[in-house]
């Protein structure tokens, strides 16, 4: 059962533009708008849970994990610095 409400205002133009659309697709507007925000927040969320690598990217990214470098000066400070935050928190 659908209990949360969701309001935006619009301009004319806008209005008559998804009232247009969901005529075509024969759907009422909320239903409409519903689906158009929900199948594009599904793609926004697909891509940012998502990456994707060409071959070069991708046989660098599993070399660096099977022959990690040594770690630097500033990594070996940000090491002693977390573990010093966490050990107050």
């Amino acid at each position: 059962m659908k209990r949360e409400r969701v309001e935006f205002r619009t301009s004319t133009v806008e209005l008559k533009q998804f009232e247009k659309a969901a005529d075509i697709l024969g759907m009422n507007l909320s239903s409409f708008l519903r689906t158009i925000a929900l199948e594009r927040s599904s793609e926004i969320l697909r891509r940012q849970e998502s990456i994707l690598l060409n071959n070069k990217d991708r046989d660098a990214f599993l070399a660096a994990l099977d022959n990690p470098p040594e770690p630097n000066k500033a990594l070996k400070q940000a090491y002693k610095d977390y573990k010093r935050l966490v050990k107050r928190g």
